[in-house]
């Protein structure tokens, strides 16, 4: 019986229900929040997380927040062999006891989850309930906004209850509050345009009309995941990556298919570099059977103070293999192939590789001056 009024009230135009205030109507007539329970359970457990959803793993977020009940983030993380993060659920305050180890990464459900069907927020009464037994969670998600941008997706002009929060914490934090970067679907251009107008001028927030599939598919593209779902340096993976100094990087597939770690940048000053760093997670390698590191580079035509770069820089935990690498013959020739020998005279340390470094350096070039790099197929053989 519930699922029949549930169904008939929110598709009914005459009658503009939202979930929680239909749920309050059959709650109170019928007495039925088992059914509700039971037919949000039945509708959501199925979904299959999209493929944007499959992107979230690749990236290190300080927070993930949702008031959604489904378990598609849940389902996602656990399809990556590669996450970077584990998952740790809190929809209770008591959930918030544990202290959470490194690379934990919270996913703080306020309004429950399906997982715990008799504590999700569904009708108008639950939900200002939870407002009163989950003050923690909520206290949590406002400290957000002080420690870091915070990226909104899927929210819409009808979810006041989120722009009250934004309006609230704006005004109570000024300049204090981080970057805030609201993502919807907006596909009518005129009203995309007033909408992200009111976003920047009124809630001092940045505005991505596009969804939440184009928004993962930019982020993508233009950033490197802090895990690589490559086969760069497939002995290292899952590994980090960061950008230094004005430097900036992006992860593609080139048109054979293999995935390529490009690296765009400027040196401005003669003591400033940039790099891109694959960073071993847990025990470092030991590459003491290996006698070479082969890789290949892609070096467009620049000018340069010297015709040498940094490639590769093999960081191991007592000591540093340098290799500068003649970049002269390498020149707009596309993807060639370079070498170095593992140099092992001094045996007395541990062959323990941690991080493999592609770096150029103020000293090398001309400062100023956009360059870019390509690096893949890193192996020890």
């Amino acid at each position: 019986m519930a699922q029949v009024l549930t169904k008939k009230y929110l598709e009914d135009p005459q009658w503009d229900l939202g979930l929680e205030t239909a749920a309050s109507l059959i709650g109170a007539s019928q007495g039925s929040r088992q059914d509700i329970e039971r037919e949000l359970q039945e509708a959501l457990e199925p979904l299959k997380p999209s493929p944007a959803h499959k992107k979230i793993p690749w990236f290190r977020w300080r927070a993930i927040v949702t008031t959604n009940y489904d378990r598609l983030v849940e389902k996602a993380y656990k399809k990556e062999f590669y996450a970077v993060q584990k998952l740790k659920v809190i929809a209770e305050e008591f959930d918030l006891i544990d202290r959470e180890p490194p690379d934990t990464l919270p996913l703080i459900k306020p309004h429950g989850c399906i997982s715990r069907p008799h504590e999700i927020s569904v009708s108008s009464e639950d939900i200002y309930e939870a407002k009163l037994k989950r003050r923690l969670l909520f206290e949590r998600i406002a400290m957000l906004h002080v420690l870091g941008p915070v990226v909104y997706v899927g929210y819409s002009l009808h979810d006041r209850h989120i722009l009250d929060m934004i309006h609230d914490l704006t005004k109570r934090l000024g300049s204090y509050r981080s970057p805030i970067l609201f993502v919807t679907h907006q596909p009518e251009k005129m009203r995309a345009s007033m909408e992200r107008g009111w976003f920047e001028n009124v809630l001092q927030s940045e505005y991505h009309a596009d969804g939440f599939d184009n928004f993962m598919n930019q982020l993508a593209r233009d950033l490197v995941p802090a895990i690589a779902p490559s086969f760069v340096i497939p002995q290292l993976a899952p590994c980090k990556a960061w950008a230094f100094g004005t430097g900036a990087h992006s992860l593609n597939k080139g048109d054979d298919g293999e995935w390529e770690c490009w690296l765009n940048y400027a040196i401005a000053s003669k003591e400033g570099f940039a790099g891109v760093i694959f960073e071993r997670r847990g025990s470092p390698l030991d590459f003491s059977n290996f006698t070479r590191v082969v890789f290949e580079l892609n070096v467009p035509d620049a000018p340069r103070k010297e015709e040498r770069i940094e490639a590769l820089k093999l960081e191991g935990m007592k000591r540093v293999l340098r290799n500068l690498a003649d970049v002269s013959q390498l020149k707009d020739q596309g993807w060639r192939e370079v070498s170095f020998s593992i140099e092992k005279s001094n045996a007395d340390l541990p062959h323990r590789l941690q991080r493999v470094v592609l770096a150029d350096n103020g000293s090398l070039a001309v400062l100023g001056h956009e360059y870019r790099l390509g690096i893949r197929k890193v192996r020890f053989v």
